[in-house]
Formats: structure tokens, C-alpha cells, sequence
């Protein structure tokens, strides 16, 4: 018969033991929910306009890549009509 892992321990330990020493040692740990953690109050209005100016920032980029992709396709054009003639 295999040995069991709390038979080959120098002192008699049980399941019930491990089960009560995690208890004590999460009791012991300190936690990260604490109130000082939490995040700080944001004014709504200061967030809407935060948010507003992350997505004007964001459009004006969608923009420029649109504009550059409609070069690239004039420009692939180009080359495909050039390259059928010579």
C-alpha cells in the first residue's frame, strides 16, 4: 500500500490541521480591499469631456489612415494601369 503524504510527515498532521493553519494564515495576511484603495470620485462631466476628447483625437487618426489608405489604392491603380502597358 502506498504511503499517504500526511503518514510520511515528522509530526502527526492531518487534513483538519492544513485546513485550520490556511485559515489562521489568511486570517493573518493582510488584504487588498482596503478603503484606501479604492478609486478616486470623478466628476461626470469631467469624464464626458475627457472621453470626448479621447475620441475627437481618436477620429482625427481614423481619418488620416483612412486618407492614406485612399492614396495607396490611387497609387496601386496607377501601377496596375502602368504595368499593362509596358
Amino acid at each position: 500500500m502506498k504511503p499517504n503524504f500526511y503518514s510520511t510527515l515528522p509530526m502527526k498532521f492531518s487534513p483538519s490541521h492544513a485546513s485550520l493553519l490556511a485559515v489562521g494564515l489568511a486570517l493573518l495576511l493582510p488584504t487588498s480591499h482596503s478603503q484606501s484603495q479604492l478609486a478616486p470620485v470623478v466628476d461626470p462631466l469631467t469624464e464626458l469631456q475627457a472621453l470626448q476628447t479621447a475620441n475627437d483625437d481618436l477620429l482625427k487618426r481614423q481619418d488620416a489612415t483612412l486618407k492614406d489608405l485612399t492614396d495607396m489604392t490611387a497609387t496601386a491603380n496607377e501601377v496596375r494601369i502602368f504595368s499593362r502597358r509596358g
